[in-house]
Parts: C-alpha cells; sequence; structure tokens
C-alpha cells in the first residue's frame, strides 16, 4: 500500500499538534501512530467508543433511566462495537478492495480503518465536555461528526489499495462508514427493546399485535422514502463537485479537501439549531400553539444569523492560520493561499446554509418532507451544474460561488413558500 502524506514538521508545537488533531482526526491515520499494529489500533478504536457510549450512559443515569449496572453494560458494549464491529469493517473493506484488484494486507487494512474511526475519540472528548453546559444531544453531535470525518482517511487508505483510483475507494468507504451507522442504529434498537422489556413491559406488542397497520404504513413510509432520497442526494452532488477539484490539480485539491474538513466543523451548530426548530415547531404544531411556531422560528433564524457572525468572522479573520495545520512541506504556502482564498468567500457565504438549515427544520417540523426534498435536490443539482460551468473558467474559488449560487436558489424557493405556508397556521 503506498504511504500516506506527512506532516513533516521536525519539532511540531504542542497546541498545534492538539488543535490540529481535532480539526483534522485523520491525522491519526497519516501520522506516527501509523505504524502501531493493528491489536492496538483496534483497542484504541474501541476506547473511542467505549466513551461514546459511557456518555450516553452517564446521561441517562443521571435522568433516572438506567441504573450503574446498565452504565456498565452500555460502556461494555461500546467497547465491543469499537473493536469488533470496526475489525469486521476493516475486513470488509479489504475484500472490496481486492474485487477492484487492490493489494495490501488484511492486517494493514484493519489497522488503518480502526485508526481512522479512532478519530472519533477526539470529538467524543470534547462530546464530554459539551455534555456538562449544552446537553447530551450536542455531545452526541460531536461524537457522530468524528464517525463521519472518519471517512476522509478511509478514502485515502483504500485509495492506496486500489492503485490511486479515486471512485472504487469512495465507492468502499462510503459502504463501510454505512455498516458502522447501520451497526449503531442495530445496538440502538437491541438496547431500547431489551430496556423496554425490562422497564416498560406495557410497551411491548402483545400476543396479536404483531400486525402491520395499514393507516400508519403510508404516513410512515412517506416520510422514510423522502428522508431517505434526501440523504442520498448531498453524498452524490459531493461527489460531483470533486470531480471538478480533481480537474483543477493537485494543489486545489489539497487545498479544496483542507477547507471543507473546516466547512464540516462550522456546519456542525448550524444543523443542530435546525433540529431544535423542528423539535420546538413539531411540539407546538401537535399542542395547536400555532402562535408559538412564528415565535420559535424567528428566534431559530436569529441564533442561526448569530452564528453565523460568529463563525464567519473568525474563520475570515484566522483561515490562514487554520489551513496551516492541515498544510506542510515543499509547497504549502501555495496550497494556503489558495485555500485562504477559497475559505474567504465560504466564510462570508455562511449566512446562506444557516438560512436554509432554518427553512429546513421549519419545513420538518410542519411535516412537509416533499418540500425539503425539492429544496434540497434543487440546492444540490444546480450547484453541481454551477461547478461544472465555474470550476474550470474561475478555478477553485467557483466552487465557493456555485455552493452560494445553490444556496440561494433554495431560498428563492423556500421563503415565498414559508408565507404560504403561514397562511394554515
Amino acid at each position: 500500500m503506498p504511504e500516506l502524506q506527512v506532516n513533516t514538521d521536525p519539532k511540531p508545537k504542542l497546541w498545534r499538534v492538539i488543535l490540529g488533531v481535532a480539526i483534522d482526526p485523520g491525522s491519526l491515520v497519516r501520522g506516527r501512530f501509523a505504524d502501531t499494529g493493528f491489536v492496538l489500533s483496534l483497542s484504541v478504536s474501541g476506547v473511542a467508543f467505549l466513551l461514546f457510549f459511557l456518555q450516553t450512559g452517564i446521561d441517562r443515569a443521571r435522568g433516572g433511566t438506567l441504573d450503574a449496572t446498565g452504565v456498565v453494560v452500555l460502556t461494555v458494549i461500546g467497547f465491543v462495537f469499537g473493536t469488533l464491529g470496526i475489525g469486521l469493517t476493516g475486513v470488509v473493506g479489504w475484500l472490496g478492495a481486492r474485487l477492484f484488484g487492490g493489494s495490501g494486507g488484511l492486517g494493514e487494512a484493519v489497522r488503518a480503518f480502526a485508526l481512522a474511526y479512532s478519530a472519533a475519540l477526539v470529538y467524543v472528548v470534547i462530546g464530554l465536555l459539551f455534555n456538562l453546559f449544552f446537553g447530551w444531544n450536542t455531545a452526541v453531535a460531536f461524537g457522530v461528526t468524528g464517525v463521519l470525518w472518519a471517512l476522509g482517511p478511509m478514502i485515502a487508505v483504500l485509495k492506496g489499495m486500489v492503485g490511486g483510483r479515486s471512485w472504487p475507494a469512495t465507492l468502499l468507504a462510503t459502504a463501510c462508514g454505512l455498516m458502522v451507522l447501520l451497526g449503531f442504529s442495530a445496538a440502538s434498537a437491541l438496547l431500547a427493546a431489551v430496556y423496554m422489556a425490562r422497564r416498560v413491559p406495557e410497551l411491548c406488542p402483545g400476543q396479536g399485535q404483531w400486525r402491520i397497520r395499514r393507516d400508519l404504513l403510508g404516513p410512515i413510509l412517506r416520510y422514510g422514502a423522502v428522508t431517505a432520497v434526501q440523504q442520498a442526494v448531498q453524498p452524490i452532488c459531493k461527489v460531483l463537485i470533486q470531480g471538478q477539484v480533481n480537474a483543477l490539480g493537485v494543489g486545489a485539491i489539497a487545498a479544496f479537501n483542507a477547507v471543507t474538513r473546516v466547512d464540516d466543523f462550522a456546519f456542525t451548530p448550524e444543523q443542530s439549531i435546525a433540529t431544535a426548530i423542528t423539535t420546538y415547531i413539531a411540539q407546538n404544531r401537535g399542542a395547536g400553539q400555532t402562535a408559538r411556531i412564528r415565535r420559535g422560528f424567528a428566534v431559530g433564524l436569529r441564533l442561526e444569523l448569530g452564528y453565523w457572525l460568529l463563525m464567519g468572522s473568525l474563520t475570515l479573520l484566522l483561515r490562514r492560520g487554520i489551513l496551516s495545520l492541515f498544510v506542510a512541506g515543499e509547497g504549502a504556502a501555495d496550497v494556503i493561499a489558495l485555500g485562504s482564498t477559497y475559505l474567504g468567500w465560504m466564510a462570508v457565504f455562511y449566512a446562506l446554509p444557516a438560512l436554509t438549515n432554518g427553512f429546513q427544520g421549519f419545513y420538518r417540523g410542519m411535516g412537509k418532507m416533499t418540500t425539503t426534498l425539492i429544496g434540497t435536490c434543487l440546492q444540490a443539482g444546480l450547484r453541481a451544474a454551477a461547478a461544472a460551468v465555474l470550476a474550470p473558467r474561475v478555478g477553485l474559488p467557483g466552487i465557493a460561488f456555485a455552493c452560494a449560487f445553490g444556496w440561494c436558489v433554495m431560498l428563492a424557493f423556500e421563503v415565498p413558500y414559508y408565507f404560504w405556508t403561514c397562511r394554515e397556521l
């Protein structure tokens, strides 16, 4: 397997190392830890998931819904999932790479996958701190972010195994990532079933209740299908945009990947605020409190824009220093210069996804899932199309302009429809 790029700074400062790992967890794979054995690597991955499950158990214990034994059991399950589950995922990735004519040893693949998912450890630790001040949901958001960001180093590993080809590496990494998410879902469902059977047996279906209710099946399928399609649109758009970036050269690829990591970090709180808007509006809609829906949505939008002012300003002012955490070695100055221009435009445009996330939260809370799907398809489709037109002519900043164009079209559709929807309130 070809060696991955390593930051060759001989004596990096401690704060740069810590901050670099926090922002770019994939450095665990690319750095000195890449030489560890796969058994130790799996242990580190197990600890990462152990802490993630532990913080869930602690929060439930505080709420009185879980006892000490339950916390211990949950923690053990996290460690088992982080070792056996991630190990199995590495085996699947290795087998998939061989189907595409790839090379590399099984142990090497398992080690790389385990270290990639160890990226969650950094975010779980941050999540534990946030749990003390902002609650469990924010902590989980950090943990899930760490898991999702493992896709980056996974793609790098698989790309090396399949001879440098991007599309099979992206396909395999996505498939392995879905395995992990499905594993989380299965573990959650199993734990929920056990808890219900032990603590609230009245909620467990009895004899004769295991039947499909057609009156509920239809709405569930409609909501689920729309959500599934919506979740599939964004990854497809990202793949198309990545293709346009790849055509711009190695420097543009490095700058784009660094900025993308910053974008993901910046967008997470915006999405969390949108989730809060959805919950608030759905609860008040169900309770018939229509007046509170408008007021709550207005407050949610102000929170989104307030966050943009803070994050956008910091990103704009500190963009060169932030990018230097991701880029080092020969040609780093050119990459940082290119990336800082692109990131500067994106920092200004962060206001647009703040608004789109807010409106998406509103429509989800109102049960208008088709509206959210249309908005997402408009945004993603036109974003990809604009990138295909602008990137060859403008370069990397054209990607930022394409993003802004997609978000503006999405708002042009959703804002007028909001006032139409308010007529029903």
